[in-house]
């Protein structure tokens, strides 16, 4: 009885307080597992092979291993294991005996290249890498100093380096799974078809995926989707060219489309969009009131209009934007709980308005100064130097509610 209550606290507990409440005393540590190791972050870079053979981890259903540098056989735990986050150190032969899985994130992973033999059990996969980061480096002569005149001067006398990522799971590694119903092959090109995916898939991740120079048309590979409800196609140039197809109208609940141009007869197409993301997008004077009877969040930062035809919005992300058209947010007063608003024109009158808020973050935003009337309600505040919050404008709020303040003057 009394192991069974502690297995239980175990299994409702973070990776680190297991870890500490079985070793308590022999009993527990003889007696108890942990089945999800996931929350530890880089702690688990010092995880290896002996590490994760011992007793207690014998019947792993979750594994995050994503920093470790040590860990590349997963054998023991091939019979229980349902999701693993894995780094580059897991090979492929390491996976091979795998029963179970469910769930498989590798990216940036260039020692596994097929997920076939998965294809009874497999549902969610992430085969990305991540987006190439540039540098700058200055040159070895640094004569040109004396005649500089300006910073793009300077630039144009800096080497510029690129780090690219990859991911070596390609079409043939996945042609044969059955059941996926989630993919992210974002940055990984080695991806160019979702015909086999067509009943199953739900969710896609396919950001800068295809670049001018390939001839992957994303159109036509959505076209042929027919349960997708999630769409992530930030940047990707595909769609910026051959755009949305038409069957994607009454089945999109969710779309992504940062850094592209999204015209009024797109978005007056879906009727069930519930979660809009056109932050950064390239878009003038859109209507959203369309939308009005089912979109719960919104993330953007520039002309858009019908914004107050929104009556389900619980989630507003307004991020540097400019447009006074945004000041008065009060007319979500009565529904929205999650409200970023970083380096807005949002102020007090209208912040005052607000009932249900549970996460402000007014980094940047000068004009709210004062959040003491969401004491019963606020959970999560994120402001900084730049913001007009003072410790008087927060004194009153709950010791429930965690304020993050990026600054070292307030």
């Amino acid at each position: 009885m009394i192991i069974e209550l502690i297995q239980n606290i175990l299994n409702y507990s973070e990776s680190i307080d297991q870890i500490n409440c079985i070793q308590i005393d022999k009993y527990i540590y003889d007696n108890s597992y942990i089945f999800r190791l996931c929350d530890l972050g880089e702690c688990t870079k010092n995880l290896d092979q002996d590490i994760i053979r011992q007793r207690k981890y014998s019947k792993l259903v979750a594994l995050d291993c994503q920093y470790s540098t040590k860990l590349y056989d997963l054998d023991h735990v091939c019979g229980t294991l349902e999701e693993l986050v894995c780094g580059n150190s897991i090979e492929q032969s390491g996976i091979m005996n795998l029963k179970k899985l469910k769930k498989i994130s590798c990216v940036n992973n260039i020692r596994i290249n097929n997920l076939n033999h998965l294809k009874e059990t497999l549902e969610d996969v992430d085969c990305s890498a991540s987006p190439p980061i540039t540098s700058y480096e200055p040159n070895n002569d640094m004569n040109w100093m004396n005649n500089m005149s300006g910073m793009s001067n300077m630039m144009n006398n800096m080497n510029q380096k690129t780090k690219y990522y990859h991911n070596t799971i390609c079409q043939t590694g996945i042609a044969k799974l059955k059941k996926i119903k989630k993919l992210n092959h974002s940055y990984n090109s080695n991806i160019v078809s979702l015909e086999h995916f067509a009943e199953t898939l739900e969710e896609l991740h396919c950001e800068y995926e295809n670049g001018k120079d390939r001839s992957y048309n994303i159109h036509e590979e959505l076209s042929n989707l027919k349960k997708i409800r999630i769409l992530n196609c930030n940047h990707n140039y595909g769609v910026h060219k051959y755009g949305l197809p038409v069957n994607l109208n009454n089945m999109l609940e969710e779309l992504h489309y940062r850094k592209l141009g999204i015209d009024q007869n797109v978005i007056s197409r879906f009727n069930g969009l519930k979660h809009l993301d056109i932050m950064d997008g390239l878009h003038h004077n859109i209507n959203l009131s369309s939308l009005g009877e089912t979109l719960e969040i919104l993330k953007c930062n520039g002309n858009v209009l019908g914004m107050g035809s929104l009556k389900k919005i619980r989630v507003l992300h307004l991020k540097s934007n400019s447009d006074r058209l945004y000041c008065n947010v009060d007319i979500y007063s009565d529904t929205v709980e999650e409200l970023y608003c970083e380096d807005s024109y949002i102020g007090q009158h209208a912040i005052s308005k607000m009932k249900k808020l549970k996460k402000l973050n007014c980094s940047g935003c000068q004009y709210i100064f004062d959040v003491n009337h969401l004491s019963k309600t606020l959970r999560k505040l994120i402001y900084n130097d730049k913001s007009g919050i003072t410790p008087k404008g927060i004194f009153m709020l709950s010791k429930r509610t965690k304020i993050i303040c990026n600054s070292s003057s307030k």
